[in-house]
């Protein structure tokens, strides 16, 4: 799917139809700037014919050092045709270790309900202030 956004065409991922749901990725910390915190977000859409989101997703980040953020988060009440920035966790890319990796997922795999119309426009990696 191909969406217009700021006057440019994006490739997004979208969820037509399945029961089970998870994206993933990972981040070099080289290409980061070191000393500072940054905040690791999902830019997602709800479409108009989304359904079966009524079981909490699973938002999880891996920071260079091992350590484990988790939280979960119900989509079902997300603004439809709109873009949201769903958070996934906060990390320091560290002056005093060499560059690793950050990783960062979404999943809902628990449920046996058939789920539709999620967009995933990517994940931004954002100094947070």
């Amino acid at each position: 799917m191909d969406v217009r956004t700021c006057s440019k065409l994006v490739e997004v991922a979208e969820l037509l139809d399945g029961v089970n749901m998870i994206v993933e990725g990972d981040c070099d910390t080289s290409y980061l700037t070191k000393g500072t915190t940054y905040e690791v977000v999902y830019v997602v859409m709800m479409n108009m014919s989304s359904y079966g989101w009524t079981d909490s997703v699973t938002f999880k980040l891996v920071d260079p050092k091992g350590k484990v953020t988790k939280r979960k988060m119900r989509l079902d009440g997300m603004p439809v045709n709109t873009w949201e920035y769903v958070p996934v966790g906060v990390f320091k890319n560290d002056t005093d270790q060499q560059a690793g990796k950050v990783q960062f997922s979404m999943s809902e795999v628990d449920s046996q309900e058939q789920k539709k119309g999620l967009i995933v426009k990517g994940v931004a990696i954002r100094p947070k202030h």
